[in-house]
């Protein structure tokens, strides 16, 4: 059987092959620097980050790099999150962030994000989600109402004789939740 370091590593070779070996690679946001800015070709202002390759060489990528941005520090520069994004050639020879491929992963990312964590099982997504309609100790959450039955004495306290007989017997406790007699 294989171990999940493997399989992601063995996807992340077939992505970098995708993204054309040379021409493409995939930059983690963490060894980037901040949001930079310089004048382009065209006159307009072009967004870059200098990305480090654990090689030692310095490469600079273009994109819409504020609009991927996680906060700023403590001088005001935008910096991006620690996620993986896709980088190809663009038609000058540049290095720049491939949109298209990075927000197609991030609506994947999205669709799975509600199913819970790794190892999460669907039936415990299910019992958080009902968990969550529940409030403190079972009650119902505020805004709810129990359908039938619940709990009709005070905590504490004796079930009460509901159908006057002078004992509390099962039928008394049935007709609590709600139990009808044909």
């Amino acid at each position: 059987m294989m171990n999940n370091s493997t399989m992601s590593d063995m996807i992340r070779q077939m992505m970098e092959k995708k993204q054309g070996g040379d021409d493409g690679f995939t930059m983690m946001g963490q060894y980037t620097s901040t949001v930079q800015q310089e004048q382009g070709p065209d006159g307009g202002m072009r967004e870059f980050v200098m990305y480090d390759d654990g090689d030692g060489n310095e490469i600079k990528v273009y994109g819409n790099w504020n609009e991927y941005a996680q906060g700023q520090d403590e001088e005001g520069n935008m910096f991006l999150p620690d996620e993986d994004f896709p980088i190809v050639k663009n038609e000058s020879g540049e290095w720049s962030l491939d949109e298209k491929t990075y927000d197609a992963q991030d609506r994947g990312y999205e669709a799975t994000r509600d199913l819970g964590g790794p190892g999460a099982s669907p039936m415990e997504d299910l019992m958080e989600k009902l968990g969550g309609m529940r409030g403190p100790g079972g009650q119902p959450a505020p805004g709810r109402k129990m359908m039938r039955g619940g709990r009709i004495y005070r905590k504490g306290g004796k079930f009460p004789d509901l159908n006057k007989d002078g004992k509390v017997t099962m039928a008394d406790i049935l007709m609590g939740r709600g139990v009808r007699r044909r």
